[in-house]
């Protein structure tokens, strides 16, 4: 399967689900997984051999990590703290462990003068500032496409809060 197949038939897909039920942590885990393995698609493309993809795969998260740092730690460690069954590493975020975030609004399921405005979300603490697993899902498959033009850059990104889309050419 090819990036752009990948990130088409998977990654996408799996990240509108999760943008329609932001506050649901099972699609919201889904999203940052199949999100952050774009890149071992694009690396697969790249490079043959288990070696050869793994240090390629090492300096692509170097590309994205230079314009999406925060967002790729957490997006990555929700990765490894979902498979791995939790915080074993510093690195890792362990299931449960984010904020239930309510829209701002008053009644039945709203969070009165909460933070966010007009979502639910699951927050995080990274790097001292609050990030939403939904928003940085976003942010790195965005960065991931820009990064790696040539294997995603037919992808659709019209999913994206609207902040976030790429202008039309």
């Amino acid at each position: 399967m090819s990036p752009e197949q990948y990130a088409t038939l998977v990654a996408i897909p799996t990240l509108a689900d999760a943008l329609a039920a932001r506050g649901d942590r099972r699609l919201n885990y889904l999203a940052c997984i199949a999100v952050f393995h774009v890149l071992d698609y694009v690396a697969a493309a790249r490079f043959s051999g288990p070696k050869a993809i793994k240090e390629g795969l090492d300096g692509f998260q170097l590309e994205v990590a230079a314009k999406a740092p925060t967002e790729l730690k957490v997006v990555q460690g929700v990765c490894n703290g979902t498979k791995h069954a939790g915080g074993h590493s510093s690195q890792w975020r362990e299931p449960g462990s984010e904020r239930d975030v309510r829209p701002v609004g008053f009644g039945p399921d709203m969070g009165g003068w909460g933070d966010r405005w007009t979502h639910p979300g699951l927050e995080v603490i990274e790097d001292e500032r609050k990030v939403y697993l939904d928003r940085a899902a976003q942010v790195v498959l965005l960065r991931t496409c820009e990064c790696f033009p040539e294997e995603l850059g037919a992808v659709d990104l019209s999913l994206l809060d609207a902040d976030l889309r790429p202008p039309a050419i």
